[in-house]
């Protein structure tokens, strides 16, 4: 009798607390670890080639490959370059532009139309 209470408790008591260790083993699993974010300050002297503390046109778009589209390179670089100088300074570099909206496609293409279009007087 006294292994058959044993066997009454044992198991509702296991079927408790089993869940709840595997869901706390499951918390310490290890993640990736973070990527570590870079100090702006240091990746601006990585990207400064030649030591000037400038980047020009030429550094910062071999620093941009595969971040940003090329076709929008000289455009971002020349909303960051605030004095207009042709460089970017370190404040110039961490300045982020805001981003234009996407343009449909075909969209010049019909004002282009339109303008053609026009009765001549």
């Amino acid at each position: 009798m006294h292994l058959f209470i044993m066997k009454r408790i044992f198991i509702p008591a296991t079927l408790l607390v089993v869940p709840f260790a595997v869901a706390i083993a499951a918390d310490d699993t290890p993640s990736a670890p973070a990527k570590p974010k870079r100090d702006p300050a240091e990746l601006f002297k990585a990207i400064d080639r030649d030591g000037d503390g400038f980047l020009s046109f030429e550094e910062y778009k071999a620093s941009t490959i595969g971040q940003i589209d090329p076709s929008r390179v000289e455009s971002v670089f020349k909303k960051k370059d605030a004095n207009g100088d042709g460089k970017l300074t370190l404040s110039e570099f961490m300045f982020v532009p805001p981003r234009e909206p996407a343009k449909p496609a075909g969209a010049d293409v019909k004002k282009e139309k339109k303008k053609t279009d026009a009765p001549k007087q």
